[in-house]
């Protein structure tokens, strides 16, 4: 992850409620142990859109199935300077299931 462009891009998030998710955190936990491909950000739903608009992009609802549960998201993916991000203002759901005693 070039240095330069996350700067940029925490720039674009200040006064914005956000947190990073997925890899991004890991790295952060590991000290840069694990780097990720891209950035996940969690971001309030108040927030999305101003932050979508700050770095070009245009959030919509979408439906994401991660197998083991699902997110009802208002997000978006964008490459900002080469860099992926996801931004998500979509909480994980469990799918519904049986609990087997």
């Amino acid at each position: 992850m070039n240095e330069e462009v996350f700067k940029k891009l925490l720039k674009k998030l200040q006064g914005i409620n956000y947190f990073f998710i997925s890899g991004l955190s890991v790295a952060i936990h590991t000290n840069g142990k694990r780097i990720p491909g891209d950035i996940d950000i969690a971001i309030h739903e108040n927030d999305v859109d101003k932050f979508a608009n700050s770095v070009g992009a245009k959030a919509e609802k979408r439906i994401i199935d991660k197998g083991t549960f699902q997110v009802d998201d208002y997000g978006f993916v964008k490459d900002f300077e080469n860099q992926p991000i996801e931004a998500t203002a979509g909480y994980p759901k469990k799918k519904n299931f049986r609990k087997k005693f």
